[in-house]
């Protein structure tokens, strides 16, 4: 071979050299980060459709999720206006042939999850019947929790017994 050969390709080589270093190698490299890339946004994509299969199956169990909320939202009484549940009481009392005093309530408020109002009953007739009051309130369609329970013999005031309830009523705001 002659030295304008060798130097040939000697030159050939330095270009192909030239040619992989600067048109190849960042071919390549773009490749790999093009894949990551795709890798990722693959990544999201099985993300974003487990999300909507979740949301789909959400709304498919949300009916069955909102009756029953509709269900609880029943057993709450109104805080603005509890004139339902008042009239509940004054006709359950009066079934049972007892005579009712209802005292004013103050809806409780302030760092717990239900809010609710407290009502002082003040019932007076025989004890039985008081009874027969106490599970008509058990089964009543409102969520309620007596607080405070106390019998008198009444004596010379008039004839039965009397007795205060202090009732907590769970309420919607």
């Amino acid at each position: 071979m002659t030295t304008s050969q060798k130097t040939i390709l000697v030159g050939l080589g330095i270009v192909m050299a030239a040619f992989i270093a600067l048109a190849i190698c960042p071919l390549f490299s773009e490749i790999q980060r093009e894949s990551h890339a795709l890798v990722f946004q693959k990544t999201e994509l099985a993300e974003l459709e487990q999300k909507i299969q979740n949301l789909n199956e959400f709304q498919k169990s949300r009916q069955s999720h909102q009756d029953n909320l509709d269900k609880i939202e029943e057993l709450l009484i109104s805080s603005s206006e509890p004139v339902n549940f008042i009239e509940f009481l004054e006709e359950e009392a009066r079934k049972s042939e007892l005579g009712i005093e209802i005292l004013p309530f103050v809806p409780e408020k302030g760092g717990k999850p239900w809010s609710s109002m407290n009502f002082k009953l003040t019932l007076v007739g025989s004890f039985d019947n008081f009874l027969e009051f106490l599970e008509k309130l058990e089964s009543a369609p409102y969520l309620i929790e007596i607080l405070s329970l106390n019998a008198f013999k009444r004596g010379e005031e008039g004839p039965g017994t009397e007795i205060m309830v202090l009732i907590k009523v769970y309420a919607k705001d």
